[in-house]
C-alpha cells in the first residue's frame, strides 16, 4: 500500500502531539518515533497539521504530474471547490494562470461532478426509508470500512464528486491525463482504485503545488479567470452538501464534521440508534475547507466559508448518466485484544498498582492510563511515553546517584536550612542525628562559604577545608542554583591525600637538612667535586643551593594548595 503520510525521523521530537490529536489513535510509537498505522488510519491528515515540528508530510502524485507535462502529454486538472480560498497568497485566478503556464491544457471545477452527486443525494433522501450517509468524503468512507463495517449498508452507493468529474472529463477529453487538485490526503488513496483503469492519473494537494510555486519563486504574470460553480461549489462547507442537494434540515437530517463527532454518531447508529435519515458526514471539522492540504492566509473557518461562497457564480446542467454506482468492502483488520492480566502487568510496570494510581493525565496522548496500557500490549505505544512514570524514574535515578556517590552532597536553601544531606554527608557530619532536613547548616559545619555563594551567585571551586572536629579534610565545590533558590555543596574526602603530602613534606625537609649540612660541613668534598667538574667551589655551592630552593618552592606551593 502506498505510504501517503510519512514521518521524518529527524524531525519527530517525541512529543506525542500526533497521538493526542488522532481520534482513532492510528499512531504507533517505536524507539520514540511516530509512525502512521495504515490499517487504522483514515487519512484525515490531522496529524500532519498538528505536528509542531513539521515532521509529517503528505506524499501525493506531484512528480507524476510534472513528468506528464514534461513529456508533453495532454493534462486536464479537476480543481476542488476549496480553491475559492486561493493557495497561500495566490488567488484562484493566479493559480489557474500558473497551471496554464506549466502547460496544463484544461482546468475545470470538480464542482461540476458535485452537482451530479447532489442530485442523486436528493433522490436517495426522497426514495429511501433507511439511513443514508454521504460518501463524498473518502476519509468518512475509510472510517466506516475500517471501523464500522456494520454501517456500510448506509453509505450512499454512488461515486464521489472527484470520480464523477473524472468520468465527465474523460468523456470529453478521452486521451488526456486527468489530475485532481485539492486539500485532501484521503483523495490520494481513493484515486489509487481508478488509476489502473486510466480514469484518474493522480492527485495533487494544494500544499504541494504551493511548495512548488514558492520554490520557483513564481510571480503572477498571467491570470486565468474561472468562476466557481453554484451548488456543487458548496460541498467543502459544513452543511454545503445538504444545501446543494436541496435537502431541508429537520429532525432526521444532520450535518456532522470532525472525527470525534462522527465516531459518537456512528456508535449510536451501530448500537441501534433511531431517528436519523440522512447524514452529511465530513472528517475535517468545518468541512473540506479545513483539510490538511489547505494553504490559506485565512485560518478561521468562517472567513474561508465567506471566501468560497462569494466565489461561486456559474451554474452547470445536471447529467442523468452521472454519478455511477459503487460498492464498499469490509476492511477491518483483526487485532490482538490483550487480556486483563496483560493490561495490569503494563500498568504495574509504570507504577499504576491500583486504580487510584491511574492519574489519566493524558500526557502520553491517550485519554487514560488503561487505554495507553492496551496500546502498549498491542505494540502501538511504549511504557516510556508515561510522563509521571518517566519523571519518577528520573527522580529515582538521580536519587540513586546522589545516594551512592562517595562524595558528600549538601543542599541548602537561601536561609541555610538543609534540604538534602546524602548518606556520605550524614556519615561525616550528622553527629548521630537521624533527621537532618530542615535544620540549620550551622549546627553541623561552618556555613560561611554557602552563605557567600547564596549572596553572590558565584561558585566556589576546589577549595580545601579542614574540619578538625570531624577529623576530615575535604575539597569542596559550592554551586548556586538561583532558579531554585538553592545552593549545592559537593565535597570530596582528601584526608589520605593530605596525609601523603605531609609525609612527602617530611621527606623533603629531611633532604633539605642533609643538603645544607653537606654545604656547611663538607666544603672539602665540594671542592673536590668542583675540581672534577672543572668548576669553582663557589659554582658547585651555588648549584646545590639552587636545588634546595627548588625543593623549598615546591613544598611551599603544596602547602598553599592544601590551604
Amino acid at each position: 500500500m502506498k505510504e501517503i503520510i510519512q514521518t521524518s525521523e529527524a524531525r519527530c521530537q517525541d512529543c506525542y502531539r500526533c497521538v493526542r490529536e488522532c481520534a482513532l489513535k492510528a499512531i504507533a510509537l517505536s524507539a520514540g518515533q511516530a509512525k502512521v498505522l495504515d490499517n487504522i488510519c483514515v487519512l484525515c491528515g490531522r496529524c500532519v497539521t498538528s505536528c509542531p515540528q513539521g515532521a509529517k508530510r503528505i506524499v501525493d502524485d506531484v512528480n507524476m504530474f510534472f513528468n506528464a507535462l514534461k513529456l508533453g502529454e495532454p493534462v486536464v486538472v479537476s480543481v476542488a471547490p476549496s480553491i475559492g480560498c486561493g493557495i497561500g497568497d495566490y488567488s484562484p485566478d493566479e493559480v489557474f494562470g500558473y497551471l496554464r503556464a506549466l502547460g496544463v491544457s484544461t482546468i475545470r471545477h470538480t464542482a461540476e461532478g458535485a452537482v451530479q452527486v447532489a442530485h442523486r443525494y436528493k433522490e436517495l433522501y426522497d426514495n429511501s426509508s433507511s439511513v443514508t450517509i454521504s460518501s463524498c468524503c473518502p476519509a468518512v468512507v475509510n472510517l466506516i470500512e475500517k471501523h464500522y463495517p456494520e454501517l456500510i449498508k448506509y453509505l450512499a452507493p454512488i461515486e464521489s464528486p472527484m470520480v464523477t468529474h473524472a468520468r465527465m472529463l474523460k468523456k470529453e477529453f478521452f486521451n488526456a491525463k486527468v489530475f485532481f487538485l485539492g486539500p485532501c490526503p484521503a483523495k490520494i488513496q481513493e484515486a489509487e482504485d481508478y488509476k489502473k483503469a486510466g480514469l484518474i492519473s493522480g492527485v495533487l494537494t494544494f500544499s504541494s503545488l504551493f511548495e512548488k510555486m514558492h520554490k520557483d519563486n513564481y510571480k503572477p504574470e498571467y491570470s486565468q479567470p474561472i468562476d466557481g460553480i453554484i451548488d456543487g461549489g458548496l460541498f467543502p462547507l459544513s452543511g454545503g452538501v445538504l444545501q446543494a442537494a436541496k435537502i431541508e434540515k429537520d429532525k432526521g437530517v444532520v450535518e456532522v464534521s470532525g472525527l470525534e463527532a462522527l465516531i459518537e454518531l456512528f456508535n449510536y447508529l451501530k448500537n441501534g440508534g433511531n431517528g436519523i435519515k440522512f447524514v452529511e458526514a465530513m472528517a475535517c471539522e468545518g468541512g473540506c475547507l479545513m483539510g490538511a492540504g489547505m494553504v490559506s492566509e485565512k485560518t478561521n473557518v468562517w472567513s474561508r466559508r465567506e471566501q468560497i461562497q462569494s466565489y461561486l457564480k456559474e451554474s452547470v446542467p445536471y447529467q442523468k448518466e452521472f454519478p455511477k454506482p459503487r460498492s464498499y468492502e469490509n476492511k477491518t483488520v483483526e487485532t490482538h485484544e490483550p487480556t486483563e492480566e496483560e493490561i495490569r502487568a503494563v500498568l504495574k510496570q509504570i507504577g499504576k498498582n491500583t486504580p487510584e494510581d491511574e492519574t489519566n493525565c493524558g500526557g502520553c496522548g491517550y485519554k487514560s492510563c488503561r487505554e495507553k496500557a492496551i496500546a502498549v500490549c498491542k505494540g502501538q505505544a511504549e511504557v516510556e511515553m508515561c510522563v509521571p512514570y518517566m519523571k519518577e524514574k528520573f527522580r529515582s535515578f538521580a536519587n540513586l546517584v546522589v545516594n551512592s556517590t562517595p562524595n558528600g552532597i549538601i543542599v541548602v536553601d537561601r536561609d541555610m536550612l538543609i534540604q538534602e544531606f546524602n548518606p556520605t554527608a550524614m556519615e561525616w557530619f550528622s553527629q548521630g542525628k537521624k533527621f537532618i532536613k530542615g535544620l540549620p547548616l550551622s549546627l553541623f559545619i561552618d556555613p560561611s562559604d554557602f552563605e557567600y555563594v547564596a549572596r553572590t551567585n558565584q561558585s566556589i571551586l576546589n577549595k580545601r577545608v579542614i574540619y578538625s572536629e570531624y577529623h576530615i579534610n575535604v575539597e569542596k565545590n559550592i554551586i548556586p542554583l538561583p532558579e531554585y533558590d538553592l545552593v549545592v555543596g559537593i565535597m570530596r574526602d582528601i584526608s589520605e591525600e593530605v596525609r601523603a603530602e605531609a609525609e612527602l613534606d617530611m621527606i623533603s625537609q629531611a633532604t633539605l637538612e642533609k643538603a645544607t649540612k653537606v654545604i656547611e660541613e663538607n666544603m672539602r668534598v665540594a671542592q673536590e667535586i668542583a675540581g672534577l667538574l672543572g668548576e669553582t667551589t663557589a659554582e658547585t655551592k651555588a648549584t646545590l643551593w639552587e636545588v634546595i630552593s627548588l625543593v623549598k618552592k615546591r613544598r611551599e606551593q603544596s602547602q598553599c594548595d592544601s590551604r
